[in-house]
């Protein structure tokens, strides 16, 4: 007993090392002080996050290292950001990754981030295209991802449309969404709390996802579709769902398809769940529907549990279309979910297959991953 926790203490201790290398790595490249936020007693997330962000945009906008004139991106702006940028994965990479369990889904988690770290290295749209396609993403924010599949569709092969994309996007721009991803993960890794969950919820389905009036309820339920039985929920994704300036806000963009499964993309958003003070953990649902008229497929129910004294688990199901507001009703769906829940779950309704999984049972810090899906077919290639 002596011998594991020694061997978990050295691998805390590693990975620690390792957040903090990357840390530095980005304060040395763009003149930013960081490390002082990875700090809970001083900021919260929010508070975290919104530091961050900002000197985050005065290192871009200061930095002058680009290789090239596409590099500078002189339209960038704090204004134009993305706030917690969806992620996207290729839908081949999808379809694998919500079968993993146990210590590969936490190794892909922190594969993702590494992914993230060599993208902010990049000193050139076409240097982000190559980090981007030896890594484990293939776009990060959503206007990214739209302007690649676009460029495929005309005829593009991918590192060139990738590269494009960027351009077009921005150097600066997709930097600070990989910059915000990567202090996300590392945040959660870094910080210390006795029971918390990282969860990437990935989207591949023809359908526009949002969760109504999220923030009403991440520290106590009033009103929406999201719900915490225990704890709060500190970091929730979000996404434009047009290219307007005003653009309704959701959570989860549908796949964007191209010509095959190692081109389509796939939405992965990224929540981050911990306790509150007292003798409980982190325990709750979302219930993300379909944004109207942006989608046929079912509304779908996650839900977590990081217990303080029982097992790890969570659970999927379908869920009907809407907005709730009533607290019996999301808290009884809990309670159903929960009592239902395991550690890895797989579940088919009609045309959706569904699959939910935390890396293990015990422990305080738990990655989860879970993953919605329907057919998608491709058109003939003339």
């Amino acid at each position: 007993m002596a011998e594991q926790r020694d061997d978990y203490e050295l691998q805390e201790q590693q990975l620690s090392d390792d957040m903090f290398r990357i840390i530095e790595s980005i304060e040395d490249r763009f003149h930013v002080e960081l490390k002082s936020l990875f700090d809970a007693s001083r900021y919260s997330y929010t508070e975290f996050m919104a530091e961050f962000r900002h000197r985050m945009v005065d290192g871009l906008m200061a930095y002058d290292g680009f290789s090239s004139e596409d590099g500078s991106d002189t339209r960038f702006s704090y204004a134009d950001v993305e706030v917690e940028p969806n992620i996207f994965i290729s839908r081949y990479n999808a379809l694998v990754v919500r079968n993993y369990h146990g210590q590969k889904l936490v190794e892909w988690v922190q594969t993702v981030l590494k992914s993230l770290e060599a993208m902010m290295s990049s000193t050139s749209p076409a240097a982000f295209a190559a980090q981007t396609l030896a890594g484990a993403l293939l776009a990060v924010g959503v206007p990214m991802a739209v302007a690649t599949v676009k460029n495929l569709w005309a005829g593009e092969a991918l590192k060139s449309a990738l590269t494009m994309a960027v351009q077009k996007v921005g150097l600066k721009s997709v930097l600070f969404a990989a910059g915000t991803a990567a202090a996300s993960i590392i945040y959660f890794l870094l910080v210390s709390n006795p029971k918390k969950i990282i969860g990437l919820v990935l989207n591949d389905t023809d359908t526009h996802y949002y969760v109504p009036d999220w923030r009403k309820s991440v520290n106590g339920y009033y009103g929406g579709n999201l719900y915490m039985e225990h704890g709060t929920t500190e970091r929730f994704m979000t996404a434009p769902l047009t290219d307007k300036i005003d653009s309704p806000e959701i959570q989860l963009k549908a796949r964007l398809v191209a010509k095959n499964d190692d081109e389509t993309m796939v939405a992965a958003g990224i929540f981050f769940a911990e306790k509150k003070i007292g003798f409980y953990g982190a325990e709750g649902v979302f219930v993300f529907t379909p944004y109207p008229g942006y989608g046929n497929d079912s509304a779908f129910a996650y839900q977590f549990a990081v217990p303080y004294s029982r097992d790890n688990r969570n659970n999927i199901d379908v869920h009907a279309n809407g907005r709730i507001d009533n607290r019996d009703h999301i808290s009884k769906l809990f309670r159903d979910m929960y009592n239902a829940a395991k550690v890895n779950v797989e579940k088919q309704a009609g045309n959706m297959s569904m699959t939910a999984n935390v890396n293990d049972a015990r422990g305080g810090k738990v990655y989860g991953v879970s993953c919605v899906s329907t057919p998608l077919a491709y058109p003939k290639q003339s």
